[in-house]
């Protein structure tokens, strides 16, 4: 058996599916060392693997997210991408880069994984000379390495094809880089030369390329086509989070199958004004045949701004595995996880997502046939109706959605990722099919 450090960004979206590969590696008899922040050490016990914590210069609680910023996350979304790149990404780079060479230095692991956020993992592999221990990526979100003919990460365009799509492309790169992003990606390059003493290019979007394993956590078919892939990348499915209990509200009852069901979610982290993507939707659907269910995150459900229609069943968490076997479509905001957990299971999408990686995640569910992408994250009670009725009256959403599920019943998730990770540490034999 080997050992195994997983180190991850302390956020719930990205700690949850490197927890179900922690559970895999300790279930298949590996030793794991755990790192990421204090708030998750109960879940990363309960998967069997020792838990580290991240340095406070590292660590923050995702729930509150707003103390990062002094109490107030930038409004306007070029202040809060830039924001959001320096202190949630860029501050935290040099704490990890040491961390890492401390925890290999330590347990002398047979391999590092960490997510695709951990960037001080990058320089540390970008100044690695001695013999070090292969790195390994679980890439949590859409996948941002950027090539030919698909268009640079950000403003969640859909690939153009021909000479026109690709001036489009190069005029995007040069906005996103030298205008959009500029204060972010100056505040990574001082953290790496903090660290390594240089410029390490490419951080933000390409950071992965340095590693020598990435897993993408979803199937082709959610991607954009691509022909230039590094041979390092293998796509291997949703990753399930372990299954934790979550009591099941009294309502629980009404989703008895005579009524369609609409879920509505925004995510974990952006939860702050539930009058955002929540209530508008509950506002948009209260006259319709329907159960609207919604999730608050965390959230007290008197947060909700307004009053419940009847129709309306709201509630802090819900067990997924058992709410999205009886939900006909899904509206959110984009969150990454709680996308590839809906399509995992068949569901078809409305998707209003901004900041973040959101417009991104939101382009591809178009891209994919499985959803709508209304193209903001602040939508209208009519343009949510609408496009309700749209996905659950056309059929070809649904087909789309469970066409994915069965592509990504076949790739195996956890099981797959672990056996990649036991080829890259030498503790395995060579996956079947390649992928």
């Amino acid at each position: 058996m080997a050992c195994f450090v997983v180190a991850c960004t302390p956020l719930h979206g990205h700690v949850t599916p490197l927890l179900g590969i922690m559970a895999e590696l300790t279930r298949r008899g590996h030793d794991v060392i755990g790192c990421t922040g204090r708030r998750f050490a109960g879940e990363v016990t309960g998967v069997g693997a020792q838990f580290v914590p991240l340095p406070d210069e590292a660590d923050y609680d995702d729930r509150r997210v707003e103390a990062v910023f002094g109490g107030s996350r930038p409004d306007g979304r070029l202040r809060r991408i830039n924001a959001d790149i320096s202190r949630l990404l860029a501050d935290p780079l040099p704490a990890q880069h040491r961390l890492l060479g401390r925890l290999v230095d330590d347990w002398a692991p047979a391999a590092v994984l960490v997510d695709t956020t951990f960037l001080g993992a990058f320089t540390w592999r970008s100044v690695q000379t001695t013999p070090r221990p292969p790195l390994a990526v679980a890439n949590i979100t859409f996948l941002a390495l950027r090539g030919r003919g698909v268009p640079p990460p950000g403003p969640g365009f859909r690939p153009a094809p021909g000479l026109g799509g690709g001036t489009r492309d190069l005029l995007v790169r040069a906005v996103t880089d030298r205008l959009l992003v500029r204060g972010g990606l100056l505040r990574l390059d001082r953290a790496a030369r903090e660290v390594t003493g240089r410029t390490v290019p490419g951080l933000l979007f390409d950071g992965p390329r340095l590693a020598d394993l990435v897993l993408v956590l979803t199937v082709p078919s959610f991607e954009y086509p691509r022909s230039d892939l590094p041979p390092s990348v293998r796509f291997v499915g949703p990753v399930e989070p372990p299954v934790r209990a979550v009591r099941t509200p009294s309502w629980w009852p009404d989703l008895d199958g005579s009524r369609r069901v609409v879920h509505v979610t925004q995510g974990t982290m952006d939860t702050t004004d539930l009058g955002v993507l929540v209530a508008p939707t509950l506002r948009a659907l209260a006259d319709e045949d329907l159960l609207v269910v919604a999730t608050t995150g965390g959230r007290p459900p008197e947060a909700v701004p307004g009053p419940l229609p009847p129709n309306a069943r709201v509630a802090r968490y819900l067990p997924y595995a058992n709410l999205l076997p009886l939900v006909d479509v899904m509206v959110t905001n984009g969150g990454y996880g709680g996308v590839q957990q809906a399509l995992a299971a068949g569901v078809p999408l409305v998707v209003a997502g901004s900041g973040e990686d959101k417009p991104e995640v939101a382009a591809r569910v178009a891209h994919s046939g499985a959803g709508i992408d209304l193209r903001t994250g602040r939508p209208r009670p009519a343009a949510l109706r609408s496009a309700v009725a749209r996905v659950l009256s056309d059929g070809r959403y649904r087909n789309r959605a469970r066409a994915l599920r069965d592509e990504m019943a076949a790739y195996g998730g956890a099981r797959l990722a672990v056996d990649h990770l036991e080829v890259l540490a030498g503790a395995g034999q060579a996956v079947a099919g390649g992928r």
